[in-house]
């Protein structure tokens, strides 16, 4: 494969954009390249972390009862298109011939519903709970539970999900993760920390 040829990726069923995050880390800033091929090939091999931020949600429903995560009536729910493309997500995934191992998600509905409409699973993790206005000291040590779990490199030949939420990625890694249901790419260095990569979103 030649270096640098440009495919059109269907990741989420619509044609998909390779964004370099603003200076404020700001991901709905695309730029108007597509994916090079050799990324593709990379994330085929393995050793990245893909950061989902749950999919296109029904905002006319706000969240009422965040003490009980287990009761999605009471949440922001996913729409039909946030349904739909996490769908796509996992049917691209297969298709693209990316390989995933361990799957993470908030415990809430949106999030979680995103992964296993996606992957068919998701192992839940409370730390990974919208942080928003729970407090600086609770904020902060959501931030260092998610750098570590963003710093873990994946399993040889596998890759890593996690699907979660806006405010937690901003403050883990400086990153905002615009639209909902964009994919944030991040690769561990080995040596306890990350790097961001690249972000991928549907064209809107």
């Amino acid at each position: 494969m030649i270096p640098g040829v440009i495919l059109t990726v269907f990741l989420i069923g619509l044609p998909l954009q390779a964004a370099q995050a603003s200076s404020e880390g700001d991901t709905s800033n695309s730029s108007k390249n597509l994916i090079e091929s050799a990324l593709i090939d990379e994330l085929r091999d393995g050793g990245f972390i893909f950061y989902i931020r749950h999919a296109a949600t029904n905002h006319a429903i706000a969240d009422s009862d965040r003490g009980n995560l287990a009761n999605c009536e009471t949440q922001r729910p996913l729409s039909e298109l946030g349904r739909e493309q996490s769908r796509k997500i996992g049917v691209s995934f297969a298709k693209l011939r990316i390989p995933v191992a361990k799957i993470i998600a908030s415990p809430y509905c949106r999030a979680k519903n995103t992964a296993i409409l996606a992957f068919g699973r998701a192992e839940l993790n409370d730390d990974l709970k919208f942080s928003l206005g729970s407090g600086s000291e609770n904020e902060g040590r959501q931030a260092d539970v998610l750098r570590a779990l963003l710093a873990e490199e994946p399993a040889t030949g596998t890759n890593t999900v996690i699907a979660g939420h806006t405010a937690n990625l901003r403050e883990a890694s400086g990153v905002w993760p615009k639209p909902e249901g964009v994919t944030v790419v991040f690769e561990p260095d080995g040596a306890g920390s990350f790097h961001y990569r690249t972000a991928i979103h549907p064209d809107s």
